[in-house]
């Protein structure tokens, strides 16, 4: 449309989704169409992001299938094909993706991050220039790129080189996407092998096997024994779950040297956790022993002697404890169960009782706590064991 041609009078307005009404000199209506990349509009004549609309479609398509890694790809799949060869929206359909990663379980598989990535259009967001890498080229899609590399840091998976080489191939060498994959590549090796008890990438997902790791985890002698029974085995237990004890052939003589007018308590529950998964624990415990005092300080007597007139102390010879004698108490046992309740941990002090037959005439007192903050839920000072009931003394 040129100036001797046409004047714009008056715009009539967006009538339609792309359409444009305005009138000539001679106030003839004319009809002039243009794209849309990113508005649409209903029938109610809403403003909404199309983009949005389909990054949301592709997943509705496919809801009534399984939430698995093909499903998944299948997806990412769907997009490349309709959105081909420009691929609008496609920071809206990644961010959409990464919503459901975890839905899907696929949240620690690195092909699925490489296909997310792939989704960039190649060459044509390179920055050329170091101003261009600075003033971040691009800012949208390039945020985008370190949000899908900060998920994987998240979710502990650490990039290789063929991610490294689709960034360069999307953003350039010289971009911030770039630099967050190297920065990546030199601090995760470092982070990944710093832990001298390394839990496994690929954790059970069974409850007893992640509570047998979980407690050979935690036990820190050797010769510890970790045992799983069910708690249908015991007629009195009305909660139908499993148990998982530890238990050293220490921890057996500590309590079968323990005396029956002193009680013993069970305590917890506490958190541990086995990569992303919390599990709670209890521990049965009793109090130290009178003869476990602390000695003197060998630092603060290091300036304190005289060579000369010094008189040597009389000294005693003193038992040596145990790694399960410890200054707040004596660790007994460990255990999980699967509902964490009172009934399943009555159950585990009468699997306990199989191997320890003293248990039986031991007082035994339950101090639990809730999970939130360790507010006390029950506190059952009754001190009452498993089969044989006695007062507490």
């Amino acid at each position: 449309m040129t100036s001797q041609l046409y004047s714009l009078i008056k715009c009539v307005g967006l009538r339609q989704p792309g359409v444009l009404y305005i009138r000539n000199r001679q106030h003839s209506l004319l009809r002039r169409t243009f794209q849309t990349a990113t508005l649409c509009y209903n029938k109610e004549d809403k403003m909404l992001d199309k983009s949005h609309i389909r990054a949301d479609f592709v997943f509705e398509e496919l809801g009534g299938k399984e939430k698995d890694r093909q499903t998944f790809l299948q997806a990412i799949n769907m997009y490349k094909r309709h959105a081909a060869p420009y691929y609008r929206g496609h920071v809206e359909f990644i961010m959409a993706a990464m919503a459901r990663m975890q839905e899907f379980g696929v949240h620690k598989d690195m092909e699925v991050y490489k296909e997310m990535l792939h989704i960039f259009p190649k060459g044509v967001m390179v920055a050329e220039t170091m101003w261009q890498a600075e003033m971040w080229h691009y800012p949208k899609q390039s945020i985008c790129c370190i949000e899908v590399l900060d998920e994987m840091n998240v979710n502990g998976v650490m990039p290789d080189e063929e991610i490294g080489a689709i960034v360069v191939a999307a953003f350039g060498a010289r971009s911030r996407p770039m630099r967050k994959y190297r920065r990546m590549m030199y601090w995760l090796p470092k982070f990944r092998n710093l832990n001298p008890y390394p839990v496994p990438e690929k954790l059970p997902m069974d409850l007893r096997e992640l509570a047998i790791l979980a407690l050979k985890r935690m036990a820190p002698d050797l010769e510890n024994e970790v045992t799983v029974c069910e708690a249908e085995e015991f007629d009195t237990a009305d909660d139908k779950t499993f148990v998982a004890s530890a238990q050293s052939p220490q921890q057996q003589v500590l309590l079968a040297e323990h005396s029956e007018k002193e009680p013993i308590f069970v305590e917890g529950g506490f958190t541990t956790w086995l990569g992303d998964k919390s599990l709670t624990y209890f521990v049965l415990r009793a109090d130290p022993k009178p003869d476990m005092k602390k000695g003197k300080d060998e630092e603060e007597e290091l300036f304190n002697w005289d060579l000369f007139y010094g008189k040597e102390e009389p000294k005693q010879v003193a038992r040596v404890p145990t790694i399960h004698e410890q200054e707040d108490g004596i660790v007994l046992a460990m255990g999980i169960t699967g509902t964490s309740s009172k009934d399943s941990l009555a159950s585990w002090i009468k699997f306990l009782q199989r191997t320890n037959h003293t248990l039986a005439n031991i007082p035994v007192v339950f101090r639990l706590k809730t999970m939130q903050g360790g507010l006390p839920a029950m506190q059952e000072e009754t001190a009452t064991p498993p089969v044989v009931h006695k007062p507490e003394l």
